[in-house]
């Protein structure tokens, strides 16, 4: 599974600006259709929320108009807290 998110990050890290909008909203969408509790309406406004305290734990960095991960683990820890929505078919809820 570690694998299969870091291969997935480095594919939409290769995405243009363009991709990388579509495939956030399509995130959103996903984490709607199952129910997740949203606080955000829209991929960007995700972005938004979660950059300033993701930076100022010093899990990410705004460099040259691109985030820069610092911290790997904490970004994992809280990916995996919404990866099993957005796996197709998972039957793990923890």
């Amino acid at each position: 599974m570690k694998a299969e998110l870091s291969a997935r990050l480095r594919e939409f890290a290769a995405l243009s600006p363009t991709g990388q909008q579509t495939q956030r909203e399509a995130i959103i969408e996903t984490l709607r259709a199952v129910g997740a509790n949203l606080g955000v309406s829209t991929g960007r406004q995700a972005v938004e929320e979660a950059a300033e305290p993701l930076e100022a734990r010093g899990i990410l960095v705004y460099d040259r108009g691109r985030f820069r991960v610092r911290d790997r683990n904490v970004l994992r820890y809280y990916a995996r807290g919404i990866e099993h929505l957005l796996s197709a078919g998972s039957s793990r809820t923890h």
